[in-house]
């Protein structure tokens, strides 16, 4: 599972993400904490990603990972989908315009 961007949308430092960007991350979920660690790749479309190339920079490098801490109780229901979708929605808070789809 992934993101994609469908519609241009723009970051808080001005840059432009183009429509078909991908939104490839990786989470971790270090022991002893209920933190939750999302460390994005953006791709300019999905034949980028088929093909191998190498991700781009679209946005400042501190917003390319994001920790969030939540309770006890949601941190053991977490399911793929439910990560997803707090990860569309913490860029839904950074992003202006455009709309961000979860894509298998």
């Amino acid at each position: 599972m992934a993101l994609r961007i469908n519609d241009t949308i723009t970051t808080r430092e001005g840059f432009t993400v183009p429509s078909g960007t991908i939104v490839m991350f990786n989470t971790i979920f270090p022991k002893g904490s209920t933190e939750v660690h999302y460390n994005m790749e953006f791709y300019r479309n999905q034949q980028s990603v088929d093909d191998g190339e190498s991700n781009y920079f679209p946005v400042t490098p501190q917003t390319m990972g994001y920790v969030e801490t939540v309770e006890m109780n949601v941190y053991t229901g977490l399911t793929p989908t439910i990560v997803h979708q707090k990860l569309k929605d913490y860029l839904g808070g950074i992003f202006t315009g455009g709309t961000i789809d979860i894509i298998i």
